[in-house]
């Protein structure tokens, strides 16, 4: 074999081992580069797993003090009820307090009574004793006018007559009971009209009351004291 065919072969051989050691080169690089790829992405899923947990972490405490924030406030809100109610409580207490504290007067009492009174007969309607008494008054009126004549025609009549001649004519049944109705119908309508003019016109229940009565008690003492003097010219 010749010297060049030698040459040849070594350099043969020694292309060879460039390339297989270029060809290894190669693959490390790959695999260095595959694991760059695979360390960067393990490092980019870690992060985002930090971030997560770290947004997780913020909104569980944002919820948190959401929650505390709105017991503060319930409690808060109870608080004031409970305060309200304390207050409520107290000035009902209070109220009780100063009613029970106020001295009793007789003639509130009174009043109260009689307002009840009349509001339970305001419900209740009418007395009717209007319609009656006004029947009464115009009878009574009615009445009058022929007994008033009478009255005026015999007094006139009686003017120059002697006391023996008047006693005479009150002796009479018939005179006597006309000049009795003349004098208790009178008195009655009296007393009627009397009646309406103090109740309209006097303040005051007891004073209204009292002159009422008055009134009543003096036409029963002039009705039978007429009476009785009659009884006593007819039946002397």
């Amino acid at each position: 074999m010749s010297e060049r065919d030698t040459k040849d072969d070594d350099d043969k051989e020694e292309g060879k081992g460039h390339s297989g050691q270029e060809s290894g080169a190669s693959k490390e690089t790959k695999q260095q580069g595959k694991d760059a790829k695979q360390s960067g992405q393990k490092d980019n899923d870690a992060s985002s797993d930090k971030d997560g947990n770290q947004d997780k972490e913020a909104s569980n405490k944002d919820d948190d003090s959401d929650h505390s924030s709105r017991k503060d406030a319930g409690n808060k809100d109870d608080d004031g009820s409970d305060g309200n109610d304390d207050d409520s409580g107290g000035s009902d207490d209070d109220d009780v307090i100063k009613v029970a504290r106020t001295p009793t007067d007789p003639s509130l009492l009174s009043q109260l009574k009689h307002s009840q009174q009349f509001r339970h007969a305001k419900g209740l309607g009418s007395g009717r004793t209007g319609a009656a008494i006004w029947s009464v008054q115009r009878l009574t009126a009615l009445a009058l006018i022929p007994l008033a004549i009478w009255f005026a025609v015999s007094v006139v009549l009686l003017t120059h007559a002697s006391h023996t001649d008047a006693v005479h004519w009150l002796a009479s049944p018939v005179r006597a009971v006309l000049l009795a109705l003349f004098i208790v119908i009178a008195l009655r309508h009296a007393v009627i009209g009397l009646t309406i003019i103090l109740e309209d016109y006097v303040r005051g229940y007891a004073l209204r009351t009292a002159c009422v009565l008055v009134l009543k008690g003096a036409a029963l003492v002039i009705a039978a004291a007429v009476i009785a003097a009659l009884i006593h010219l007819t039946f002397a």
